[in-house]
Order: C-alpha cells, then sequence, then structure tokens
C-alpha cells in the first residue's frame, strides 16, 4: 500500500485514511472468493484515560470477510474513532491482549495466515504507575502477547507508527521480554 498524506494532516487523518484504504484492499481482493477463501478482519481500538476516565479497549469490529457490500460500514466505524484528548494515552498492551484473544478463537483447520496490523503512535504510555509517560509494563505486555502470536498461533505482528519524525529501525531485535499472559 502506498499512501501521500498531506503535510498538516493529523496523525488520527492519517490512521483513518490508511485503515480505510487497508480494508478497501482487502475488499476488492476478497471479491469472487467464497467465504472459506475470504480474508477476515477484526479491529481492535486501544486507548485509556490515565485520569479515572473509562478506558475504551474494546473489538470494535469483529472477525468476519471484508466484502464490497460490506467495506462501507467498516470504514464508517474505522472514522469514527476519534482522539480523546490531552488525557487519553496509548493502552497498546491491552489491544494486543485483545487481538490475541481473537487470534485464539480462530478454528485450527482453517488455513489462513494470521496477523495483527497495530497502528500506533509509537508510546505505550498507559498504566496507572506511569502518570501518562513512557511505560514499560505497557510495552512489555504488548511485546509478551505479539510473541505469543508469533510462537504459538505461527502469526506476524506488523506495527505501523503514526508519529511525527517516527525512527524506523527495520529488522532491529526488540528486546527480550517474560511472556504474559
Amino acid at each position: 500500500m502506498n499512501l501521500s498524506f498531506p503535510y498538516n494532516e493529523t496523525r488520527m487523518a492519517a490512521l483513518h485514511d490508511a485503515v480505510a484504504e487497508f480494508l478497501r484492499m482487502t475488499a476488492a481482493n476478497n471479491e469472487g472468493l467464497s467465504v472459506d477463501q475470504q480474508s477476515r478482519v477484526a479491529i481492535v481500538q486501544f486507548s485509556c484515560d490515565v485520569h479515572g476516565g473509562t478506558a475504551p479497549t474494546e473489538i470494535l469490529k469483529q472477525l468476519t470477510g471484508i466484502t464490497i457490500e460490506n467495506v462501507d460500514e467498516w470504514i464508517d466505524d474505522v472514522y469514527g474513532i476519534v482522539d480523546g484528548g490531552p488525557h487519553t494515552h496509548t493502552e497498546i498492551g491491552e489491544g494486543m491482549i485483545l487481538a490475541k484473544n481473537i487470534i485464539e478463537g480462530i478454528d485450527n483447520n482453517r488455513k489462513s495466515h494470521k496477523a495483527v496490523i497495530a497502528f500506533t503512535d509509537g508510546k505505550p504510555e498507559c498504566d496507572a504507575t506511569s502518570g501518562g509517560g513512557y511505560s514499560f509494563i505497557e510495552a512489555n505486555k504488548a511485546i509478551g502477547n505479539a510473541a505469543v502470536i508469533k510462537q504459538q498461533y505461527n502469526g506476524t505482528v506488523y506495527s505501523v507508527c503514526i508519529q511525527a519524525h517516527a525512527a524506523v529501525n527495520a529488522g532491529q531485535q526488540l528486546p527480550p521480554c517474560e511472556v504474559k499472559g
């Protein structure tokens, strides 16, 4: 997928546009395939309010095939994801747990590639001890559950960072972590 974004586009708008294009491409690729052959997608939204508000980390769309007939509904849901404001932070660890749970629910007999694409601002910062700053706890939850997806379910986890001036270190080894469910 090759997307170019206007210089003044917000990170949330870039996220919306990238996910919408991914959904359109998936629907086009599924065209003419039987339900059993279609690529299936689920959407997990992950963020939290470190000042005691509700944590809207949730499965936004359940795992199902994306088709030309339903892609607009999915895109509308994606564009409905809004920035929660200055007190919301990235709860990527909890989001990765939900993604792992979705993959665990896939029938073992289904011959399909299992992948998670995490669109993030690159700041795992949601846990009570971090006060909204960088959280090693949140980062390790994400990395540990990504390792489970890879090791137990032969899945792949892709991370797409929408942070301005994000450092790209392709192929860099992740630090070792303790895998916890």
